[in-house]
């Protein structure tokens, strides 16, 4: 695997189109922040920080293995937090109150749930994409949807192939001879 290329500038359509939509999810991410810092919960806060910052990064200088990256961390960012909020919910830790300023905590998560769930979205139109660069679309490195290879996205991208749908040749067998034993 070359590491080169995934290191690289991600110069890509699909992407230039969503630079300004990640930008403004980037800016609520750090309104998601200064929530949890008034709803007293640090740690969230923290992480969103630093998850727009790394966002931040991706949009000034977008490389493929960014771009895994924030869509590994927001897959994962968005399970954990509807985990967190249903559990929050069912043990009444997160309960909503009548007072608008009492439910900043809440607010927060669902924004957290908002822009997890659309920073994964924008960014899986662009993995199933192929860049714009002149590359030959039979190299290696091109997208799963020329090459029909699957690639680790494949469930949410639709690129590839069902079980039942790969060709696979067994071996005959006869049926009167098992491994020498005779039937």
């Amino acid at each position: 695997m070359d590491f080169k290329y995934y290191l690289g500038d991600l110069n890509h359509d699909t992407f230039d189109k969503w630079r300004r939509p990640l930008a403004v999810a980037t800016i609520t991410i750090f309104v998601a922040s200064a929530l949890h810092i008034h709803a007293a919960n640090l740690v969230n806060s923290v992480l969103d920080a630093s998850f727009g910052l790394f966002i931040m990064i991706h949009v000034i200088n977008p490389t493929w293995l960014g771009l895994l990256g924030v869509m590994t961390l927001s897959l994962t960012l968005l399970a954990t937090t509807i985990l967190l909020l249903i559990v929050g919910v069912a043990y009444e830790k997160i309960v909503w109150s009548a007072e608008f300023l009492k439910n900043t905590g809440v607010l927060a998560y669902g924004l957290d749930i908002i822009y997890y769930l659309g920073i994964f979205v924008a960014l899986n139109f662009v993995w199933e994409r192929p860049a714009r660069e002149g590359l030959n679309v039979y190299e290696e490195h091109d997208n799963a949807n020329y090459n029909d290879q699957d690639d680790v996205w494949t469930p949410f991208s639709g690129t590839g192939k069902a079980i039942t749908e790969y060709d696979v040749r067994y071996p005959k067998v006869e049926a009167s001879v098992n491994n020498g034993y005779a039937v």
